[in-house]
């Protein structure tokens, strides 16, 4: 099961020891409606799940699976983010981030605000909130 130890002992691998401990987040790419229909009650089979911790150096994206474990790693440089929004989502029970590239290239990421077994999602999300308001982490 995904709690926030199980996720700060993930994310230890993978962090520099120049890097400042970041804030992480939880959210799930849904299925399509077409998917949806097509697979019926079997339809949560096709969401897919990922785990994003941002830190002062780089954007750690982990895609795991239903159970969270881990199933691939990749990251982006800070010095490759040219800018990054947050709006309201569903009526305020989720963030939208989207993080612009220098390449033009944009990431969409929808968290929610809570989620059972990570007690730290809402806290972090309000923090990724303020650090990029501030500009600090985004020339």
């Amino acid at each position: 099961m995904l709690n926030d130890d199980v996720i700060k002992n993930l994310i230890k691998k993978n962090i520099c020891e120049d890097e400042i401990d970041g804030y992480y987040f939880y959210g799930v790419i849904t299925a399509t409606i077409g998917k949806m229909i097509l697979l019926g009650t079997l339809s949560g089979f096709a969401n897919k799940f990922y785990l994003v911790n941002i830190t002062n150096k780089k954007i750690h994206i982990y895609s795991i699976d239903m159970l969270g474990n881990p199933k691939e790693y990749s990251y982006i440089p800070m010095s490759e983010v040219k800018n990054v929004k947050i709006s309201n989502w569903m009526f305020g029970i989720g963030k939208k981030i989207y993080i612009e590239l220098n390449n033009g290239s944009l990431m969409k990421l929808k968290a929610n605000m809570s989620v059972m077994g990570i007690k730290e999602q809402k806290k972090n999300i309000t923090e990724i909130e303020r650090v990029f308001s501030s500009g600090r982490y985004v020339d």
